[in-house]
């Protein structure tokens, strides 16, 4: 599609690569060429010679104006899903003999993009989420292309997102993950754990080179995953545990969270249908206070409610567990209050009781006498 380089065959355009990295130089190149891919907007669409211009430009903005290079389009993408797609191979070396560097090269290219967007009249690219940022390295982009397998990145990054779908605490993230043979080991620096890592498969990973979502702190943060020190004593017991020992654990788990759920629906029988999430959790929260469970049950009643899940989902656990707390503590002081309001009551009807036993003896009193 676009090329300065005599070859034409694949094998001569490595050759002519890799004559280039080999002229004597202080420093021997590593890295004898540098991949870029450009993918436009779906049904967006360049001709040829524009998209050799994008290419130059791609290349001159980072750095490699005068370099060796070739474009080759590709039609896969296109014939999927409408994406015009195309792939860059630049030398690593100039023509004067000189390195380019090539240090933080995807922040780069990030202002590229928008150079380009702008200088072509390109739509724009929205930014991803950190989310849902997932890349694999060249190396196991060439792997992926060759053999087709899922690599173990793939399968940590799907196992992950699993098990952290309904936002739930960090050991119990932990639990799920080993539960299906993944090694999880924590690093722990002052008082409270700050690193993870993961292994499948015989390839370990720290969690930072699966993405910023995927390490101790990206977890908290973008997977809305709930931690506080308090949990680090289950955090070590779980890390050490067998995958067997975490499977039992789970299975346990999920057993009590469905003893939880009949016990909500059981105190929630008193509702009707026209009241709200919160009004049915208050009428659930008023039964378990009357049955004598402890405040810590009556939380983990009222978090199988539809609202307290909500309030998960949207917010992360911290916030379920505030609005738990919150209904608790209303009906807690309107018991209290009507408690108080019945003793009151009593209180009156005994002294109005002593009042009347009072003129009653009083009336008596001239007819004993007599």
């Amino acid at each position: 599609m676009a090329s300065n380089m005599v070859g034409e065959t694949a094998a001569n355009l490595a050759r002519e690569l890799e004559w280039q990295a080999a002229l004597p130089r202080r420093k021997p190149v590593e890295k004898i060429a540098v991949h870029y891919s450009v993918s436009l907007t779906p049904g967006e669409e360049l001709t040829r010679k524009q998209m050799a211009a994008v290419t130059r430009r791609l290349l001159a903005e980072m750095g490699h104006e005068r370099c060796a290079y070739f474009a080759v389009q590709h039609h896969d993408q296109e014939h999927k899903r409408g994406v015009q797609h195309w792939h860059i191979v630049a030398a690593t070396v100039n023509t004067a003999n000189e390195w380019i560097d090539d240090s933080f090269s995807k922040l780069r290219l990030r202002k590229v993009e928008r150079s380009l967007e702008n200088r072509f009249g390109l739509a724009s690219m929205p930014d991803r989420p950190t989310i849902h940022i997932k890349n694999l390295t060249t190396g196991e982009s060439r792997q992926k292309s060759r053999t087709g397998e899922v690599l173990p990145k793939e399968k940590l990054w799907a196992a992950i997102d699993a098990a952290t779908a309904d936002k739930p605490t960090m050991a119990l993230l932990v639990t799920r993950l080993k539960a299906e043979d993944i090694d999880v080991q924590l690093r722990h620096s002052g008082d409270r754990y700050t690193g993870i890592s993961f292994g499948i498969d015989g390839s370990a990973f720290a969690g930072r080179r699966l993405g910023r979502a995927y390490s101790f702190e990206g977890l908290q943060k973008y997977h809305s995953i709930y931690y506080d020190t308090a949990q680090d004593s289950t955090l070590q017991q779980t890390a050490n545990a067998s995958s067997a020992e975490c499977q039992q654990k789970l299975a346990d788990y999920e057993e009590y969270q469905r003893k939880l759920r009949e016990l909500y629906e059981h105190y929630a029988q008193p509702s009707t249908n026209q009241e709200s999430g919160i009004e049915r959790d208050r009428t659930v929260a008023n039964g378990a206070i009357s049955a004598g469970h402890s405040e810590q049950e009556i939380l983990e009643i009222i978090r199988q409610g539809d609202t307290a899940q909500a309030v998960r989902q949207g917010f992360g656990q911290c916030e379920e567990l505030d609005y738990c707390q919150s209904v608790i503590q209303t009906q807690m002081e309107s018991q209290q209050q009507q408690l108080i309001e019945q003793h009151r009551q009593i209180h009156d009807l005994t002294q109005e009781k002593q009042k009347r036993q009072k003129w009653q003896w009083r009336l008596k009193k001239p007819y004993m006498e007599l």
